[in-house]
Formats: structure tokens, sequence, C-alpha cells
């Protein structure tokens, strides 16, 4: 899918697909809908998830074992998601919107208007992320457990039928990613509304 973190494959093989279909799907709805009130250690989850697909996205093409980039990066944003903040929201913004856009190879075919997309992106989005502090960490936190609760159902639905997930994928991208954005914008409302009159942490 175009907006979803992928379990390295020695995890996908170590753990049968229902469980690790169920932990996605528990672990996003946590993210969906309780993100803001545990984002400092859902940030550094996050910001090693993010490090590890964005190392992974340029291994690729380089023709790099996936590990030498991806576990480096995997570290340093997990790091840089302690110590240094909003450094760290802007660079995990950035990157988690850059890699949405490198890996949207249905919706944006050239390769150099992808790379070009996903700049921009890094660049607004890490803004964003800084200036509009709240709203935009618990949106960017919903939509990765949006994510991953697409790759549950993906994964159930594999189960049920294999090959249903691919077909989707290559047959709906923005249909999937429309439901993505959905369920993220409802986790958005129902974190908002619950601390509605509070103050903000």
């Amino acid at each position: 899918m175009i907006s979803h973190w992928q379990p390295p494959e020695q995890l996908v093989n170590a753990v049968p697909a229902i469980i690790l279909a169920g932990l996605s799907f528990l672990i996003g709805a946590v993210f969906v809908f309780w993100g803001w009130k545990i984002f400092r250690v859902a940030w550094v989850l996050m910001g090693a998830l993010v490090g590890w697909a964005v190392g992974v996205a340029i291994a690729a093409p380089l023709g790099i074992g996936a590990i030498f980039i991806a576990l480096p990066m995997a570290v340093l944003c997990g790091i840089l998601a302690i110590f240094l903040l909003q450094v760290a929201v802007f660079l995990i913004a950035g990157l988690w919107a850059a890699y949405l856009i490198l890996g949207a190879q249905e919706l944006i075919q050239a390769a150099a208007a992808r790379y070009v997309a996903a700049g921009v992106a890094f660049v607004v989005v890490g803004l964003l992320a800084v200036l509009l502090w709240r709203p935009v960490i618990t949106f960017l936190l919903a939509m990765f457990g949006a994510g991953m609760v697409a790759n549950a159902v993906a994964m159930a639905a594999d189960l049920a039928k294999p090959g249903t997930a691919a077909r989707l994928e290559t047959a709906h991208p923005l249909l999937i990613f429309a439901a993505i954005l959905v369920v993220a914008g409802v986790g958005l409302y129902s974190q908002e509304e619950e601390e509605h009159g509070g103050t903000p942490d």
C-alpha cells in the first residue's frame, strides 16, 4: 500500500500472520484514538519505524543491503525523537510525508516528479508539525495508526483469500488512501473532542 509500514520479512516469517494482524490492528487503534496521550513514546517508535522505512526506500534503488542504511536511520530517528523533540518532529514528520510520496508509484509514475514532490512534502509537513504542534502531531500519529490498521485488514484479507490485498492495492490505490485518511480523521476528531476544554500538554 502507499501509506503504511511494511514489517521486516524476518518478523513476518517468525510470527503467525493472524497474530501479527491482530497486533497491528490493536497498536494501530491505540495510535488512532490515544496517540496524543502517548505521543512521546509513540513518537520515538514512529521515528524509528519511519527511519527504517526511509532507509529501505533509499537502499533499494542503490542496490545496497537495506539493513546497512535502514538500521542506522531507525536508530538516528529514534534518538532524535528522544533528545531533540522539535527537531525530531520536523524531521520525522517530513520524512514520513516524503516516504508516502516516494511510495506512491501508482499515483506519480515519473521518478523525478516523485522526488520533487517528496522534497516539497518534507519541508511543508515538517514545518506544519512544528508550527501547529498538537493537531499535526495527533493527525500524523492517527495516520500512522490507520496505516497499521490497513496492514491488519490486508493481512486478514490475504488469510481469507491469498492475493486479495495486492489486487485491491493495484486496482484501488486512491480508495485505500482515502480510507486511511478517513480513519485518521475520525481519530483526530475523537481525540480533540475528548480534550475539548482541557489544557494542552
